[in-house]
């Protein structure tokens, strides 16, 4: 009847956002019964106003990271002007918007919510660099396995995650062979990357 009162109401807020959905975020906020209320109001206008980016010809990147700016620029301005200072669930979940490193780091961080460093790495990439280049994945792996534990803690999947966001085929190839009972999805994913062609580039030699 009190969905706000779960225990888990704010922390599913806040996975779905790292999750890149604001409408369930939203839908779990309008269940509020201070919904109606103006810090309650502004996020919601915020989230509903959030750019997503299509992929479709349409929609150039130069013109997703316009928007996104200007975006983000709105959020630290209603942050700066206070609209959520008096809630401090709202003014986390802002601060998690507006890209802020503080809001990544520290007490209350949104970390704490993700079980995977990949799920972290991309939750976090959403609101701080949206348009991150493939060849800088690997510097933000790097980071988010630090944050849960290093190298040392990963298990096989989080190597062949790792290998992959690092573009070494091989490397991809060596930890599916040796966690995996028979050959065969190694053989049909070598097979793919053949007619795809990405055999031939640099890094898969």
């Amino acid at each position: 009847d009190r969905p706000e009162k779960h225990p888990d109401y704010w922390d599913a807020v806040s996975l779905f956002l790292l999750q890149g959905k604001p409408e369930h975020a939203r839908n779990l906020l309008h269940l509020h019964p201070d919904m109606d209320s103006d810090p309650f109001v502004s996020l919601d206008e915020l989230l509903r106003k959030m750019p997503m980016y299509s992929g479709s010809p349409t929609q150039s990147i130069a013109d997703f990271e316009f928007r996104w700016r200007h975006w983000q620029t709105e959020v630290k301005a209603r942050i700066d002007e206070g609209d959520f200072a008096a809630d401090s669930k709202l003014s986390a979940i802002a601060g998690m918007l507006s890209g802020s490193e503080s809001a990544y780091s520290g007490e209350g961080s949104p970390q704490v919510l993700c079980e995977t460093w990949y799920e972290w790495m991309v939750g976090k990439l959403l609101y701080t660099n949206p348009t991150v280049k493939y060849y800088d994945l690997s510097h933000y792996a790097q980071e988010a396995i630090s944050k849960f534990g290093g190298l040392s803690s990963m298990t096989a999947l989080d190597s062949v995650i790792l290998a992959t966001i690092e573009m070494d085929i091989p490397q991809v190839m060596n930890e599916l062979c040796e966690i995996l009972d028979n050959f065969w999805f190694p053989a049909h994913l070598m097979d793919l990357l053949h007619h795809a062609d990405q055999l031939s580039q640099p890094n898969s030699s």
